[in-house]
């Protein structure tokens, strides 16, 4: 079963379709599940996770816990009726669906440390194949001059991942979880250093500075947050609170335009590759054109991306920004729900930092720190809500470990308390013995 999920993720990263058709002629449809044959491969793997959620009673509890992610799968769904594809929301909605269940079947049937060990693994794997690929077939998993697109990237690696910021972002993700997990994802030395070695030649090899802002934010919030989960309630609470007030303050300063303000005057772009100026062409479109329902689901961009490039002259695939992205895709009315569900999800993960545990492991703070890390990295890039990739997969894993740490947690909890009531219980008195009889 492990050797078949690590195949199914590293499907769902976007690796499978590279391996087999050619990245030059569209990296982005074919690691997103755009032929014929990677579908296939997407629905087998739904229809497995159906089935090992079906046989397990941990699994379905976690289905019941994490209902509020399919709100999000609906609204996929429902915006086929006004996408301006209709068929390609369609399936990249049944990917998405696909990619929760893959999460939850995969730690209601492994658990917390062996789903987080199977995921870090299947990471690693796919940076070692993409140092091979590198060596073994450069055209591959190089940038060349001589491709369709994307030329100025030419001689930056892109693996097995498509594209230099794909596998730069995978990378840094990849070893800042090594760095944090050390031996209890890799309890062998040797293959640990080995992991990591290729994680830092993806990220090197890759030149994305995404990448390395990615690694660094999730190691130091991994860090940071394990720290205040060993603190006594009083201080995780203040912690917690000031965290959750730094992250809506972010929030506010993105909304407002003042973080853009800021970054100018430092003679920087707050997205550090200057498309934020990009971002007001979008919204002119969305507010033109659909400024309330958006243009559909994984569709909306084929309309928004030309018409914003006769305004801005500068013509992009996506809008590169996790906000926008939903607005373009689901407008006013929709965007507002799909924030709110992931904002009901990290104050599920958050809370889990507030419970007190007979022992805090490290495993307890991932879902909290891997969701607060995509809050960030998606101002920069289109994360939020992909129809498969690393980032919707680790947003999967965040919220079916969140609902199994809850039930892990409840179960020690009233485990606890059982051994405490019987160690205070008197022993029953023996029966009295009645007088013989004469």
């Amino acid at each position: 079963m492990r050797a078949l999920f690590h195949l199914i993720l590293i499907q769902c990263y976007g690796a499978l379709g590279i391996l087999l058709f050619d990245p030059s002629a569209g990296y982005g449809a074919v690691a997103n599940g755009g032929s014929l044959v990677v579908q296939i491969v997407s629905s087998g793997s739904g229809l497995y996770a159906l089935y090992l959620i079906s046989g397990s009673p941990r699994a379905i509890a976690l289905l019941k816990q994490s209902a509020p992610v399919f709100i999000l799968c609906a609204l996929a769904f429902a915006s086929a009726g006004w996408s301006v594809d209709w068929w390609l929301t369609i399936r990249r909605a049944m990917l998405l669906s696909i990619s929760f269940l893959i999460g939850i079947a995969m730690v209601g049937r492994l658990g917390t440390t062996g789903a987080v060990r199977l995921v870090v693994q299947s990471m690693a794997l796919t940076c070692a194949i993409s140092v091979i690929a590198v060596y073994t077939n450069p055209e591959l998993a190089i940038h060349q001059a001589s491709d369709a697109f994307q030329k100025v990237h030419a001689g930056l690696w892109r693996g097995v991942l498509g594209h230099k910021v794909e596998l730069g972002s995978f990378a840094g993700l990849t070893l800042a979880l090594i760095a944090y997990f050390r031996g209890e994802v890799f309890p062998n030395l040797a293959v640990a250093a080995g992991a990591a070695a290729c994680a830092v030649a993806c990220l090197i090899g890759s030149g994305s500075a995404t990448g390395l802002t990615i690694f660094a934010t999730l190691w130091v919030v991994l860090a940071f947050a394990h720290r205040v989960a060993l603190k006594p309630r009083g201080v995780r609470g203040a912690a917690l609170k000031s965290f959750t007030l730094g992250l809506l303050l972010f929030a506010v300063l993105v909304h407002t335009g003042t973080l853009d303000t800021l970054s100018s005057y430092l003679g920087r772009s707050s997205d550090l590759t200057g498309r934020a100026t990009y971002w007001p062409y979008v919204q002119q479109v969305v507010d033109e054109r659909s400024p309330w329902l958006g243009f559909g689901y994984g569709a909306g961009f084929r309309l928004v991306g030309p018409l914003a490039a006769e305004l801005s002259d500068t013509r992009l695939t996506e809008a590169h920004n996790g906000y926008y992205e939903m607005l373009v895709a689901f407008g006013r009315l929709g965007a507002p729900i799909v924030f709110a569900v992931i904002a009901l999800f990290f104050w599920r993960a958050r809370n889990l930092l507030n419970l007190d545990w007979p022992r805090v492991g490290k495993f307890t703070v991932v879902p909290c720190c891997l969701l607060a890390t995509q809050f960030f990295t998606c101002h920069v890039e289109s994360i939020i809500l992909e129809q498969s990739g690393i980032w919707t997969m680790l947003f999967s894993l965040s919220i079916a470990l969140t609902a199994n740490l809850k039930i892990e947690h409840e179960t020690v909890m009233r485990s606890i308390l059982a051994s405490v009531m019987a160690a205070h219980t008197p022993p029953p008195h023996p029966p009295a013995r009645l007088p013989l009889a004469a």
